[in-house]
């Protein structure tokens, strides 16, 4: 559908024709589709049994939650400056079964006034315009900056519900009416078939300015006694890039390649640079060899069973775009597992909604210079799953005996500049890299150094990522 209308240069208005028990799921879709091709209003016919109402329901159009934030329909808060009042009234529409009294009945309509203040409910679309009546005659006895409507609806509900509570407030003469869309996921866009609705909850038409949104995928992610909570920080401040363990790397809400993340990170460099000497600081710093290394922290978060090679070509892009602040994202203690599947419908719907709390983060700084002679190493070895920790002749596969090593031989070097060092094979999970590095941590050594770490061969780099043989 995009192609079609990037091809064939259509102004519109567009009339979106839906057969009557359609799923909103995959009406608001196209909506969205539709939005994100860059028009703004979309007129909704539906085949009702008594009549068919061409032309009269016109609705705004967004590119959907994936695309773009939203803004209460009208204003911003320069255009406000009284700060009056901002009267909204929420239809939420939610599938229902039959009712004894009325008959069978498809959707029931729940009526809110502001935010969260409920006012009723009816299973009758004329009831939502009996109460937008209502409404509007109380509102306009105060001095505000406007009464606008939204339609919540579950994507379960049949488009009809959804078309007739919007007549209905058209009728009782509310302009400018919003529904909630959100676009159907990246991943999904190619599907020959809609796939059903991902979730149960209505979708929400945002009317907070400047929300941002933590669009983090839900993943598993490896536990470490050293992470510290993490915190909402400046999102100038930092990169956040998700890799699960399907190999399958995410900078923001989208899916990227290695060569990608590689011009993310360029751009963030110079962002940060710029912001710092606004502020008459650098947002890098030289190295006695010349190189410039960006101030900026990386969040790394990746699934516990992504395997290492996986994560070694991250970080191998992060060290090559002279990134050497590294945060592994982690959690004190085992947190809800996700199948592969419930994580990409989660992260494609449901959790995107809102602010999403981050779990924890173990630093690891990359080391910016070579360490020197091989005596400045402590290293550790892993193989096999579950893990053999190897260190210093002894092997254990318990990471607190393999901290207990560490921290004495730590102890014996003194002042003597020393580093940890890891060796893994490529099919190892990176949980169990993690775990040696929260042991160095605990031992008070911040600096961990990886074996092997060189970027990807080109075809990989450009491509997701595969599994290591």
């Amino acid at each position: 559908l995009l192609a079609a209308l990037a091809r064939e240069g259509s102004r519109g208005p567009f009339e979106l024709q839906a057969d009557r028990d359609a799923l909103w799921m995959h009406v608001q879709w196209v909506m969205a589709a539709l939005g994100q091709a860059g028009h703004k209003k979309v007129q909704c016919t539906v085949e009702m049994a008594e009549s068919r109402r061409q032309g009269a329901l016109e609705l705004p159009l967004t590119r959907g939650l994936w695309e773009e934030k939203f803004s209460i329909p009208g204003m911003s808060w320069e255009e406000n400056p009284d700060q009056l009042p901002v009267h909204l009234g929420t239809v939420v529409v939610l599938p229902t079964g039959d009712a004894a009294d009325t008959g069978p009945a498809t959707a029931e309509y729940h009526l809110l006034e502001g935010i969260w203040t409920p006012t009723g409910k009816s299973q009758d679309p004329e009831a939502v315009g009996t109460w937008a009546a209502s409404f509007l005659k109380r509102a306009s006895h105060e001095e505000s900056f406007g009464v606008f409507f939204v339609i919540d609806a579950v994507g379960a509900v049949p488009y009809r519900s959804v078309v007739l509570a919007l007549a209905a407030l058209q009728k009782a003469g509310a302009r400018g009416v919003k529904v909630g869309l959100e676009a159907l996921h990246p991943w999904d866009r190619d599907r020959q078939v809609l796939p059903p609705p991902p979730h149960e909850d209505p979708i929400v038409c945002w009317l907070v300015t400047d929300l941002t949104y933590k669009a983090l995928y839900p993943m598993n992610l490896p536990v470490a006694s050293m992470c510290e909570r993490d915190k909402a920080d400046d999102p100038d401040d930092r990169v956040i890039v998700n890799l699960t363990a399907t190999g399958r790397l995410i900078y923001k809400t989208k899916e990227t390649t290695l060569a990608g993340l590689a011009d993310h990170l360029k751009q963030a460099a110079q962002a940060y640079d710029r912001k710092m000497r606004k502020r008459g600081k650098q947002g890098h710093e030289e190295t006695p060899d010349g190189r410039h290394w960006s101030k900026l922290y990386v969040l790394l978060r990746a699934d516990r069973d992504t395997p290492w090679q996986q994560v070694r070509w991250v970080v191998a892009e992060l060290a090559a775009n002279g990134f050497y602040k590294v945060q592994f994202g982690a959690r004190k203690t085992a947190g809800h597992d996700y199948t592969t599947e419930e994580a990409e419908r989660r992260w494609a719907a449901q959790e995107i909604y809102g602010p999403v709390i981050l779990d924890g983060k173990l630093w690891c700084f990359l080391p910016t210079r070579s360490s020197g002679p091989e005596e400045n190493y402590l290293n550790v070895r892993v193989a096999g799953s579950p893990a053999r920790y190897h260190f210093g002749g002894k092997e254990t596969q318990s990471p607190e005996v393999l901290y207990e090593w560490i921290r004495e031989a730590y102890r014996l070097r003194g002042e003597r500049r020393t580093v940890g060092r890891i060796f893994a094979g490529p099919r190892s999970p990176f949980g169990e890299i993690v775990a040696a590095v929260n042991c160095f941590a605990r031992a008070g050594m911040e600096k961990v150094d990886f074996a092997g770490i060189r970027r990807a061969p080109d075809d990989i780099r450009t491509t997701r990522l595969p599994q290591p043989q």
